[in-house]
């Protein structure tokens, strides 16, 4: 949900570098949802944070891009041998004078 509106990703892709998860989900008027998140993490609730190890950030329809300054991503399941990726998350992204509320988010991604 975001800013109180349902929104589903038409594509996620994910990649693996340096130890990172990197998890892109694309979807209605090219709006875009990112994560980052450790590839040895265990499951748990983790603080978002831009510079930290585990953030995110979302890209408005005109392009912009904000950061996820406050708000949780938990990790459910995270299985280094399948390579499978679980989670759900909430947090506010802002940006310049821009603030977006990403409410009751999930994800479930092979990476």
């Amino acid at each position: 949900v975001i800013d109180g509106a349902t929104w589903t990703s038409d594509s996620i892709t994910t990649t693996l570098s340096d130890g990172q998860i990197q998890v892109q989900s694309l979807g209605e008027n090219y709006r875009q949802i990112r994560f980052r998140i450790p590839e040895n993490a265990d499951p748990d609730t983790y603080d978002l944070d831009p510079t930290g190890s585990f953030s995110a950030t979302y890209i408005t329809s005109q392009g912009d891009t904000l950061s996820a300054e406050s708000g949780t991503i938990t990790i459910d399941l995270l299985n280094e041998d399948q390579r499978r990726l679980e989670g759900t998350f909430n947090f506010e992204a802002t940006g310049g004078q821009q603030a977006v509320i990403l409410t009751d988010g999930s994800f479930e991604v092979n990476y």
